[in-house]
């Protein structure tokens, strides 16, 4: 008869973990699994009645599922707090291991988390915590109408039961930040090779400056001044500061990624921040026969910026604009204040 007994407990316990795998997969949610589970624990129990409650701390929700004379009912509650919470985490807190209860009514503190019976009369109960690890995310709860119903082996099974839960869900949770993980990382490789494509574009306009102030210099050797070598000259360097700027955006990547702060922000006026661009432009502007104008309010604020980012956005906005005018056209740079608000636009 022992023999007997091991051997469907083993069954049972067997059948459960094959219950249990899909969830730990993540293939199939908590409402579509522990109805099964459930269910096979309750058979190899010998009862009707009984609950599996689960805590999801992220979503700050529970889930219940409860059996109440052979008819599965499945419960999920939002915005979870007070009773339920608490009496799961006492539970967890007062007890290492299963609580036995032979007699509910006489139990101070039995509430509805455990006990999923409205009627009256004495029920015999065992309730284990569900772990996770080193934390209670909820209860296994085994209920028979009558007093003292229970024998020490289903004590022992039912701990087992809930045991075999926990690795269920510390192993669907792994899985899910294993997957999280697996995502970010793509979403790295996205965002790397996206960068690296905007910053080829943004080399290609001080590079390109670079290239036709000393072609212009080279050209006109012969017949520039001393005024007019060293604005070419002074372009090139601008142009070659931007370009190790650009360089040192990539060693900043891993900072970002790591959390550092890279950025600092200093006062700048929007009057300076377009000289330096029509400077820097100016090659450009002048081999393509383009003019760059500017209309700027009187009353723009002072500005408060990476300086070398925002010199980067408004040298791109100029650089696109070059590629698409024709010679005789005119780029205006605009930048005002409405209704009084103190930004730049």
């Amino acid at each position: 008869m022992l023999k007997t007994s091991y051997n469907d407990n083993l069954n049972a316990l067997l059948l459960v973990q094959e219950s249990l795998r899909p969830l730990a997969a993540g293939a199939i949610s908590l409402t579509g699994s522990l109805p099964d589970v459930l269910v096979s624990m309750l058979d190899a129990l010998d009862s009707q009645d009984g609950r599996i409650t689960v805590i999801n701390q992220d979503q700050n929700s529970l889930t219940a599922m409860s059996m109440i004379d052979g008819r599965v009912e499945t419960e999920t509650v939002d915005g979870l707090h007070g009773t339920l919470r608490e009496e799961i985490e006492n539970v967890a807190a007062r007890h290492g291991r299963e609580i036995y209860v032979a007699d509910t009514q006489k139990e101070e503190g039995w509430a509805v988390a455990s006990h999923p019976q409205t009627t009256t009369g004495p029920w015999s109960a065992i309730s284990v915590p569900i772990r996770t690890v080193n934390s209670a995310v909820g209860l296994l709860t085994i209920l028979k109408p009558g007093r003292d119903r229970f024998v020490h082996e289903d004590a022992v099974l039912t701990s087992l039961f809930a045991g075999q839960i926990g690795s269920a869900l510390a192993s669907l949770h792994f899985n899910e930040e294993a997957r999280s993980a697996e995502n970010r990382s793509q979403e790295l490789l996205r965002d790397n090779q996206n960068l690296a494509a905007i910053l080829v574009h943004d080399l290609q306009g001080p590079l390109g400056n670079v290239l036709t102030s000393l072609e212009m210099v080279q050209e006109r050797l012969d017949h520039l001044d001393e005024s007019d070598l060293t604005l070419m000259m002074d372009i090139a360097v601008r142009s070659s500061k931007l370009l190790q700027g650009l360089v040192n955006s990539l060693l900043d990547i891993s900072r970002l990624e790591a959390g550092q702060e890279v950025t600092s922000r200093q006062p700048l006026t929007v009057s300076d921040l377009v000289d330096f661009v029509a400077e820097v432009e100016g090659p450009e502007l002048e081999q393509r026969h383009v003019t760059l104008t500017r209309e700027l309010s009187p009353d723009l604020p002072l500005l408060f910026v990476n300086i070398d980012i925002i010199q980067r956005v408004l040298l791109n906005l100029i650089d696109n604009a070059l590629k698409v005018s024709r010679q005789g056209q005119t780029i205006t740079v605009r930048a005002h204040c409405e209704n009084g608000d103190r930004m730049a636009r």
